[in-house]
């Protein structure tokens, strides 16, 4: 009997990166290169958020989603926990050679020793794969480019119906901007991964960056000066509104789904031996 390969991946994104296209290029592998012999996972931080904030409503029905979603977040991390167990344990009892399990959440460096663990609680063996974002300048010591970051507000404030970032504007704006300080100072090789995949989430353009420079990265330092999307909301209402306003400006699109496919399959095919 074939020994099951066990391949984890971890997103190291922000929100509204695109993060489910790239998990269909993923999947879409797998179905052609190993047709039967596959079963792939997905743990969804957002599934678990909005399992837990309809059932805080169906108690509560006159409470907004927002409030929801604040007054459940003590239970979100035994929650998610479970339901990371609960698909390793689905994974172990399967008979497919190839084990597919991808972490659908948006992972700063500090989030990813909890699941590591958890998962080797279950397989001794397994490949841990990091998805990070392919960019062309960082910003100062952030992961991260400016294009990246503009490109991921502009699309989280005209996204709809979405889980859990929901509300106005500048208060989803107030979220994605929150989450890109988590990348600051982040070194690759010290992540715990066994292999790092970079994907192309944004079209990332030289002369572009440089405008977005010089038009948001005064407004941007203002915002990061607060410690959280609730402090931002309220002592940077006109940065914060700036800089919407340069999301808003620019149409910077999305990279060519076939091109991300085709650089996804390439950097699989390396663990795929």
């Amino acid at each position: 009997m074939e020994q099951k390969k066990v391949l984890i991946f971890f997103p190291m994104a922000i929100p509204a990166s695109g993060k489910t296209v790239l998990f269909e290029s993923i999947e879409s592998y797998y179905n052609e290169k190993h047709e039967g012999k596959t079963k792939l996972f997905i743990v969804s931080s957002d599934q678990v958020s909005l399992q837990l904030m309809n059932e805080h409503i169906a108690v509560n029905p006159n409470v907004t989603k927002e409030d929801a979603y604040q007054q459940t977040r003590k239970k979100y991390r035994t929650r998610y926990d479970n339901e990371i167990r609960a698909v390793c344990q689905k994974a172990q009892a399967c008979e497919q050679q190839f084990i597919v399990i991808i972490f659908d959440k948006n992972h700063p460096e500090n989030a990813l020793k909890g699941p590591l663990d958890i998962v080797k609680e279950y397989f001794k063996q397994f490949t841990s794969i990091g998805l990070i974002p392919k960019i062309g300048k960082p910003l100062g010591n952030n992961l991260f480019s400016i294009t990246y970051l503009v490109s991921c507000v502009q699309r989280a404030i005209k996204r709809e119906n979405h889980e859990t970032l929901v509300g106005n504007k500048e208060k989803v704006a107030s979220v994605v901007l929150f989450f890109f300080s988590f990348f600051n100072k982040v070194q690759i090789d010290k992540l715990p991964f066994n292999k790092v995949f970079y994907v192309p989430f944004t079209n990332e353009d030289g002369q572009m960056d440089q405008v977005l420079r010089e038009e948001a990265l005064e407004l941007l330092k203002i915002i990061q000066r607060e410690k959280n999307p609730e402090d931002i909301l309220n002592n940077c209402q006109e940065a914060l509104q700036k800089f919407i306003g340069i999301c808003e400006k620019y149409n910077l699109g999305f990279p060519d789904k076939n091109l991300q496919r085709e650089i996804v399959w390439k950097e699989i095919q390396t663990v795929d031996q």
